[in-house]
């Protein structure tokens, strides 16, 4: 490989010089697990120095508290980076391996690898050797190491030349290449994980990486690290990406995946593109999400049946439409079911919302449906055992709706059920505020009334005065 500048060419023969002298004293601060490596690499003989950088990165290689600390303390990191100017493309894989591996390490590790120019390194020699992909690959993961372990140093990436390059190499990569493609969508998704969030052009331009390798690709591991991707780009930015009818259709299919791992991070994804959304119904109305979504209110994992329960208060929030889809597909006799069944609250909470989010979109003649379904019974017998008074609030605003839209059809059984509430609805000024409205709208409608003549009846008797 061409030395790229003359500073490169001089620091390689001071290093040449350095080398020399410590292949004579290879004692002199070396940890005692890296001697041998030291012999080998200072040996100023090539085959040599392949094997000790070899027998470095498999020092690091073991699973078991690998010498990440011992190797940079030694200080041979630098050396190896400089060495591999000079060196075939075989010993540059090597170091890059290596480095790979010191990147899988602490914060401490990578910190490391960003202060001795590691980026600059891995941009110069991305291109080594163009007949063949293993070089590239390695360096990908070694800059995924780099990028997933803070949004600082994954905003130091994003802002290098090699993050360029990396952008370049995954539209040449073959698709049929999928170990090497999943290596690529875990990088690229670590490039848009993580809080503060990824800067929108670098969301919005990984983004298209991730539909095309959605698109193409049926391999588990490359799904999986693309459907996470996409649901970190989907929180950034909004590319209304679900007007393409195959990203719609792929997603939901891959919700209904037995493999938890790619069914969650495909809901998720899709929640965050709905919840950006003004009109996703329009766009995913045809692929069956009703009955897709119930069955992931069925699922074993409980994750899952919060996602997918947050989905539908998404959809239900939009329009009549959805409503009306969510009555033919008998959605809320489910939700009563999964109610009765004895829900976690943290997956109620998010039925709570979907029932509140119908009542606001939902017409008369929807909301009788809802009614009938025993959804409205659900949420006021939820209201005694809801664990904050926010999700308190949406039942109490849920409550307020409903009413105003159902003209006879509510029961004194539910008004007693609200009026038994009283004191459970005290827990701030707003669900104070929302149970007096709540109560004042149920008097407009004729309930309470027996009560107060019954108390007005009690006042009107004559007094005995007992002497």
């Amino acid at each position: 490989m061409e030395i790229d500048n003359q500073e490169d060419a001089a620091a390689c023969n001071a290093i040449e010089e350095n080398l020399s002298a410590l292949s004579l004293n290879p004692i002199n601060n070396v940890p005692e697990i890296l001697i041998g490596p030291f012999q080998l690499l200072f040996s100023n003989q090539y085959y040599s120095e392949l094997e000790g950088v070899r027998a470095i990165r498999k020092l690091l290689s073991i699973e078991s508290n690998p010498p990440i600390n011992q190797v940079i303390s030694s200080g041979v990191a630098p050396t190896l980076i400089q060495m591999s100017y000079t060196r075939p493309h075989e010993f540059a894989f090597e170091v890059c391996w290596t480095l790979c591996n010191i990147g899988s390490g602490d914060s401490a590790s990578t910190e490391y690898l960003i202060s001795i120019n590691s980026l600059t390194f891995f941009e110069k020699i991305f291109d080594y050797d163009p007949s063949s992909y293993e070089l590239r690959d390695q360096i990908v993961w070694a800059i995924g190491n780099i990028a997933g372990d803070c949004s600082k140093y994954r905003d130091i990436v994003s802002s290098s030349k090699i993050y360029e390059k990396i952008l370049l190499y995954a539209q040449i990569l073959p698709i049929n290449l999928s170990a090497k493609q999943a290596n690529l969508a875990w990088t690229l998704s670590n490039l848009v994980r993580g809080k503060p969030h990824a800067k929108v052009e670098v969301a919005s331009t990984v983004e298209k990486y991730f539909i095309l390798m959605l698109l193409q690709s049926n391999d588990d591991k490359v799904l999986i690290d693309v459907c996470w991707g996409l649901s970190y780009t989907s929180e950034i930015v909004n590319n209304k990406i679900l007007s393409n009818p195959a990203v719609g259709q792929k997603i939901i299919d891959l919700m209904k995946h037995a493999n938890f791992s790619i069914a969650l991070p495909s809901c998720r994804a899709l929640g965050n593109m709905i919840s950006n959304y003004a009109n996703s119904w329009e766009y995913l109305k045809d692929f069956n999400i009703c009955q897709v979504l119930r069955i992931g209110l069925k699922s074993q994992k409980r994750t899952f049946r919060k996602e997918s329960a947050w989905i539908l208060s998404n959809l239900c929030a939009e329009s009549s439409e959805v409503i009306t889809a969510m009555v033919e597909n008998q959605i809320y006799e489910f939700l009563t079911e999964i109610y009765k069944g004895g829900e976690e609250n943290v997956v109620m909470n998010e039925i709570v919302w979907v029932i509140g989010n119908s009542a606001n979109s939902a017409k008369s003649e929807q909301m009788k449906s809802i009614y009938k379904s025993g959804a409205v019974l659900v949420i006021i017998e939820y209201l005694k055992v809801a664990d904050t008074d926010k999700v308190k609030a949406v039942i109490l605003e849920a409550l307020i709706e409903i009413v105003k839209k159902l003209s006879e059809d509510f029961s004194e059984e539910y008004y007693n059920l609200i009026v038994d509430a009283e004191d459970i609805c005290n827990g701030n000024s707003r669900t104070v505020e929302l149970y007096d409205k709540l109560i004042q709208k149920l008097e407009e409608k004729g309930f309470g009334k027996e009560d107060d003549y019954e108390e007005q009846d009690e006042g009107m008797k004559p007094q005995i005065e007992f002497l």
